[in-house]
């Protein structure tokens, strides 16, 4: 066992560090997110606690996540603009929150088999976690987040094993993970209805009195219902995120979100099967009694149904709490530890979760993103302050790929507006404009920064009239 977890984990770093993030780099959202953080953090540090974004030049409303905008302006004061390195952070916070995850398992189980399986079957199930590890837009929320509720479940399961000081000061520490991982993404306070779960149906904590679980219990729920109260009465709602329930989208998704946990669960399952019917039948009855937690996972999915668009990055943190509870699961079942079956099984979850992210990456030819991104960026940054009046895009459709626009591949107008900004001290306005629009004359523009692209294209088009224009 210990070889196919060897290769497993080693399959995951090599194939994020060697193969996936020397191909990725800044877009859109990333862009948005750091112009945010370089600008207007220097000029007002409680932007941070404010649930607004700064788009173009307005303030709208956005999330409550003080700790995710903070967190690009270390990186870019440490990091620099160098994305692997942002990336490589990423991948060091997942694997921490993979050896809190173990721990924790095996403090509630003292089996290292069903440790091991709560990791390894996370490790292998790429699907659940690339949309987080290869884009800083989605990592940068998610990975801290898990790194900090991963850790929150530890600091609290050690505080249930000790008394007096010991006991507040690990309790001390696991609120204070919660509270970080709220600052990432709000969707952390549910995060208390997990650790309730855990203390109420383990069989690790019957022996400790009903009294003592609401002492420990009640200040997670109050402080629950409190953020809850003050996010959604008090805060102002981002309107873009106002579900809309369309019943085919809404199948549709569910569909996904199931699909998405329930393939490895089969994949498991099938290889116990296999191995040992027993095995199998005794697992089957132990999950049945671990449908309070299915509640909750349906719980932590529920907010990312309804929207125009969806996210692979949502899989990460739920796919955390969805093994653990597995574990949870064969440990009660009693079955002897199953070294080979889960050997097969990683290895076929890993083989099989390959397949559709590897279709989509085809289907978008992602490899080919980087040297427009790259471009787009070393275009900004290399001209001198205000030579420029307005940055203007002629966005022209590959008929071969109609989906990969300049929106999508490098970024929309306040990406790029956030991009300059970042580089100088001016903001311009930034317009893309359909490529019918286009005229020779632009290109002998000395006035604008005209740019066009068709995938996976980006030309700069009054490159030498804006040079002659710094030279003279």
């Amino acid at each position: 066992m210990f070889h196919t977890g060897r290769f497993v984990f080693f399959f995951f770093l090599a194939g994020y560090l060697a193969v996936i993030y020397p191909l990725a780099y800044f877009r859109h959202d990333d862009w948005l997110i750091l112009g945010n953080a370089v600008r207007h953090f220097a000029d007002d540090w409680s932007f941070a606690f404010a649930p607004t974004l700064y788009f173009l030049n307005e303030e709208v409303v956005w999330f409550f996540r003080p700790f995710f905008k903070i967190l690009p302006l270390i990186f870019f004061n440490t990091l620099g603009l160098n994305y692997y390195l942002w990336l490589a952070s990423l991948l060091g916070f997942t694997v921490a929150s993979f050896w809190f995850t173990y721990q924790s398992v095996r403090l509630l189980t003292q089996s290292i088999f069903w440790s091991t399986f709560s990791v390894l079957l996370f490790v292998s199930s790429v699907h659940l976690h690339f949309g987080s590890l290869f884009w800083v837009g989605e990592g940068m929320m998610n990975c801290p987040q898990l790194f900090f509720l991963s850790a929150c479940t530890y600091a609290f399961l050690c505080s249930l094993r000790e008394k007096g000081k010991r006991f507040f000061g690990w309790q001390a520490l696991s609120w204070a993970a919660l509270l970080i991982a709220v600052g990432f993404k709000e969707s952390s306070i549910f995060h208390g209805v997990f650790l309730a779960l855990l203390l109420l149906l383990s069989p690790t904590f019957d022996s400790r009195s009903l009294k003592s679980k609401t002492f420990v219990i009640l200040p997670l729920a109050i402080f629950t219902l409190a953020f809850l109260y003050v996010r959604l009465i008090v805060m102002p709602i981002n309107p873009y995120y106002v579900p809309k329930w369309n019943l085919a989208e809404i199948s549709r998704e569910i569909a996904v979100l199931i699909a998405a946990y329930l393939g490895p669960l089969l994949i498991w399952f099938g290889v116990l099967v296999v191995s040992s019917k027993e095995s199998a039948r005794r697992y089957s009855q132990a999950l049945l009694k671990q449908l309070p937690y299915a509640g909750f996972l349906a719980l932590c999915l529920v907010p990312y149904l309804g929207h125009s668009f969806f996210s692979p990055g949502w899989f990460m943190v739920p796919a955390y709490y969805f093994f653990f509870v597995l574990a949870l699961a064969g440990h009660r079942a009693g079955i002897t530890p199953a070294w080979q079956a889960l050997r097969v099984s990683a290895t076929l979850v890993l083989l099989l979760s390959l397949i559709p992210v590897a279709y989509r990456l085809y289907e978008l030819r992602w490899w080919e993103w980087k040297p427009s991104q790259v471009y787009a960026q070393q275009i900004i940054a290399s001209l001198p302050d205000e030579s420029v009046d307005e940055i203007v895009v002629f966005n022209c459709v590959n008929p071969a790929y109609p989906d990969l626009n300049f929106d999508r591949v490098i970024g929309f107008e306040a990406g790029l507006y956030q991009m300059w900004a970042i580089h100088h001290p001016n903001p311009i306005p930034v317009i893309i404009r359909d490529c019918s629009k286009l005229k020779p004359r632009h290109a002998n523009s000395k006035k604008k920064l005209m740019l066009y692209f068709q995938f996976p294209t980006l030309t700069w088009l009054n490159e030498q009239a804006l040079k002659s224009k710094s030279a003279s």
